[in-house]
């Protein structure tokens, strides 16, 4: 690789970062270019020779999360090879990585809220990520169903959306208290998933 190439990629690297900063703390709509580039400590103008519109900076920033999503929701999606169980033992082992970037988080509920606004540039993101997740969550319901784990009763998108509802309503909580116990509440919260599965 070419000096060039590492040292745009650095840049690239330090633009996105900043991006998030300034997104996750003032939103997408009123963090600006301009505010990217201070963070970033470069001029707006070397900036736009990277990223040329702010929808390009947030798309790039997106894509750079997905990857990072992509791996924490492959275990999700291979339920063949993870019992309800180990699900819920999955979550208990990544929820304290998620509550380390708290930058990330307010983030992800900034433009959760944005983006419900269809014209935003991060609605389909959104929207796809709530999706992907669902569908990973219901494959290992469907699977915990399907070998009497879980009654048969269950409605298992309402169940999904309800879980996915509960732990960022946690994170939600935590983002305006900081001190409020996230490890307890969701604690309780998975505890109450062992509950639901059938005595032996």
């Amino acid at each position: 690789m070419s000096s060039a190439t590492t040292r745009g990629t650095a840049v690239r690297g330090r633009v996105l970062s900043a991006a998030q900063s300034v997104f996750a703390a003032r939103g997408f709509d009123a963090g600006s270019l301009n505010d990217v580039a201070e963070q970033a400590g470069m001029s707006r103008h070397n900036l736009l020779y990277y990223y040329p519109s702010k929808k390009q900076l947030l798309v790039a920033l997106l894509e750079a999360r997905d990857a990072d999503f992509d791996a924490r929701l492959q275990w999700m999606e291979s339920p063949s090879h993870l019992s309800y169980d180990d699900f819920v033992q999955r979550l208990v082992e990544l929820m304290p990585a998620i509550y380390a970037d708290r930058e990330l988080v307010l983030l992800y509920h900034r433009l959760t809220i944005e983006a419900a606004d269809p014209d935003h540039p991060a609605h389909e993101w959104v929207l796809s990520r709530y999706r992907r997740t669902r569908a990973a969550a219901r494959r290992v319901v469907e699977d915990a169903i399907a070998h009497d784990v879980l009654s048969p009763d269950l409605d298992i998108d309402g169940l999904v959306a309800a879980l996915l509802g509960a732990i960022e309503g946690i994170e939600a909580q935590w983002l305006v208290e900081p001190e409020l116990d996230w490890n307890r509440a969701t604690g309780a919260l998975l505890a109450l998933m062992r509950l639901a599965t059938k005595p032996n």
